[in-house]
């Protein structure tokens, strides 16, 4: 397993250890409005929209990851798509 991934893992795995422990913890209702977008508001506990907050932000994250080309080799001149052996050294090699 990658150590980037592995890392990855274990912070969000922190996380949403963290969210949990608050959950239970934090109980209390609040009041929440988002007034440019609409005029309700929504009242309940800070735990849920924590919980909300942070699952829009790994969606989110998602999204931005996304890659939308696929890697590929650089075109070298004189080979052809398929070929893996190119003849003779690019012009301006140190090779002779």
């Amino acid at each position: 397993m990658n150590a980037k991934l592995l890392f990855k893992t274990v912070l969000q795995t922190a996380v949403l250890v963290l969210l949990l422990l608050i959950s239970w913890h934090n109980r209390t209702p609040v009041d929440f409005n988002l007034l440019p977008v609409s005029k309700e508001s929504f009242y309940g506990p800070v735990a849920l929209m924590g919980f909300v907050f942070f699952g829009l932000g790994i969606l989110m994250g998602l999204v931005m990851s996304i890659r939308t080309k696929a890697k590929g080799s650089p075109d070298v001149p004189g080979a052809s798509r398929g070929s893996r052996w190119i003849s003779e050294p690019p012009v301006g090699s140190r090779i002779s």
